[in-house]
């Protein structure tokens, strides 16, 4: 190796490196074109592009559809099948087909593959085994719409009702095997902060993971009734309700405020009578000492009812 190195220092110094250089890359050169020159045969994986599906059919597998070829050619070819990954097309109409899949036979469909090759391009077909292209059929199925929303209101405005969505579900399109997994479908995220008029506005639905699904319509319109609010209080008596035979008391207090919160288009409609608060006299009321006030009835037009007092006073009479 020295004594190698030592040879070259002497010809650069000589001014003969260059011409070494020269010789080298046209020996190089020679020796290559000569080995890309010669035939070879190897394995080779080729994409398939399927074409001319029905619009009532998907391929399970949608991403890559993918033969193995055994193929003889020259040097330059498979240099160029290492730089271009090689790709073909197969109408879907030209193959076999079963109630799940398309078959690709290689002695039947030979013509198909052998067509698209390069005309120096050697194919063994003898090595290509049956290639099965599983397919699904396209289905559809209704699912609803969930909101999914954060919304505020500005101090004084409320709403009685959830949101509605119109429409409130959607049809899907897709194959039918994986169908049966969806159950709904989302809204992209909605937020609206200090509302203080109707909420009439339109929210887009979110995409589905899977590519072959397709949504009959992608936005689907918010709704909500808003009206003007007010606190208010109304008192109520208090109804003793006994479990203890001849038992008589007097209770303390006889009624009681309740405050709540309701439309100002609401607040006139309000009653005392729209409301129940009892008290049950039983055993272990008597061992307490109290009785204990329950609202059972007020108006589906009000919110945030409470009552004025969390305890009513009592006497047995004898």
């Amino acid at each position: 190796m020295k004594h190698w190195l030592k040879i070259l220092f002497k010809q650069a110094k000589e001014g003969r490196f260059k011409i070494f250089l020269i010789c080298f890359a046209f020996v190089f050169s020679i020796a290559s074109l000569n080995k890309m020159s010669k035939y070879y045969t190897n394995n080779l994986r080729i994409t398939l592009n399927i074409t001319d599906l029905p619009t009532d059919k998907v391929l399970v597998n949608e991403s890559e559809v993918q033969i193995d070829l055994t193929l003889t050619t020259y040097g330059f070819n498979w240099l160029r099948y290492a730089v271009i990954h090689p790709k073909m097309s197969l109408s879907a109409q030209d193959l076999d087909v079963t109630q799940t899949s398309y078959v690709w036979m290689p002695n039947k469909h030979a013509n198909l593959i052998r067509s698209q090759l390069d005309k120096d391009v050697d194919w063994d077909m003898a090595a290509s085994e049956p290639l099965d292209i599983p397919f699904d059929q396209y289905d559809q199925k209704k699912v609803p719409i969930i909101l999914n929303a954060k919304l505020s209101f500005a101090p004084g405005y409320d709403s009685y009702e959830s949101p509605v969505l119109q429409p409130d579900s959607v049809i899907i399109v897709g194959p039918s095997g994986s169908l049966k997994a969806i159950k709904s479908v989302i809204t992209v995220p909605f937020e609206k902060e200090q509302i203080k008029a109707n909420l009439d506005q339109l929210v887009a639905l979110s995409k589905l993971d899977d590519p072959r699904f397709r949504l009959t319509f992608s936005e689907t319109r918010v709704i909500a009734k808003v009206d003007k609010f007010s606190e208010g209080t109304i008192e109520v008596p208090i109804i003793i309700n006994s479990t203890l035979t001849n038992a008589q008391i007097r209770h303390f207090p006889k009624s009681t405020q309740v405050r709540f919160y309701t439309s100002l288009d609401r607040f006139p409609l309000i009653k005392s009578d729209d409301f129940i608060i009892t008290c049950t006299l039983d055993s272990s009321s008597v061992d307490m000492g109290y009785l204990k006030p329950e609202l059972i009835k007020w108006p589906s037009y009000v919110r945030n009812v409470k009552i004025g007092v969390n305890r009513v006073e009592f006497i047995l009479i004898e």
